[in-house]
């Protein structure tokens, strides 16, 4: 079983619609919204399309509006340049819905038999995306609160592997020079913050000797261009000290 991956590259090889939506398998949509979008996609051309969504939170039974495009005019048709100098961040996967000749005329494929590739689908179409609108109606909506979710502290911790591998995709995907401007500066940030991330996974593990180790061997393979501004304080002091603040565990908290 190739996992999330693999299910939306047999998507995108199967689809035929003009475009193209990714719901994973605990989420869902909103009907009438989705309808809604429908009926707005039948007359645009766009390139990709963004919508807010909704997380809903089960353990706790409540729900919040996540809307990432303020200061984004709904139904503007914008370049996408235009659109990330406003956000100023990459988008959200259940923000998207993309043209399906984007992903499947450029060969786009995530990674396979691991989490976080979320950011691969995000980043691997960005070179071809043209143009860009919102329809200001929250589609998706996304789960969360579920034990054993890839994206709990949990999860992240035994995963920390797979989320590794997904930051040296995205690296060398980065290192390619695909990536013009603002595209470039906002996954080269987006790569930085899941790079503390994961520099914060290490520091968690109960053995902190395997933590450092994964820790040198980690830093000792990213790229310049990742090492020489540090993502964080943190990332910053640990880097100046050459590590030898790794056994202070306030440390961990104090950024």
């Amino acid at each position: 079983m190739g996992g999330h991956g693999s299910t939306v590259n047999s998507g995108i090889e199967a689809a035929r619609g003009k475009y193209f939506k990714v719901v994973d398998a605990d989420d869902w949509v909103d009907t009438q919204a989705f309808d809604a979008l429908l009926d707005y996609l039948a007359g645009v051309d766009d390139d990709l399309v963004v919508s807010p969504y909704t997380k809903v939170y089960v353990d706790s039974n409540q729900e919040e509006l996540h809307h990432e495009f303020q200061g984004v005019t709904p139904e503007h048709h914008y370049t996408f340049d235009e659109l990330l100098n406003i956000t100023q961040h990459t988008l959200g996967m259940h923000t998207m819905t993309i043209k399906s000749s984007i992903l499947r005329d450029n060969a786009v494929r995530l990674g396979e038999k691991m989490f976080y590739v979320d950011m691969e689908y995000i980043t691997y179409p960005m070179p071809y995306i043209e143009t860009v609108s919102l329809f200001d109606a929250p589609i998706y909506r996304y789960r969360l609160g579920s034990v054993g979710q890839s994206v709990s502290l949990e999860s992240y911790l035994k995963n920390r592997v797979m989320h590794q591998n997904v930051i040296y995709r995205l690296v060398s995907f980065y290192q390619t020079g695909k990536l013009k401007g603002i595209r470039a500066q906002v996954v080269k940030a987006q790569i930085q913050r899941m790079i503390n991330l994961q520099v914060r996974l290490y520091l968690m593990l109960p053995d902190t000797r395997q933590g450092k180790k994964e820790l040198l061997a980690f830093e000792a393979t990213l790229a310049p261009d990742f090492k020489r501004e540090a993502p964080s304080k943190l990332v910053y002091v640990l880097r100046l000290s050459h590590y030898r603040l790794w056994l202070i565990t306030p440390l961990s908290q104090a950024f």
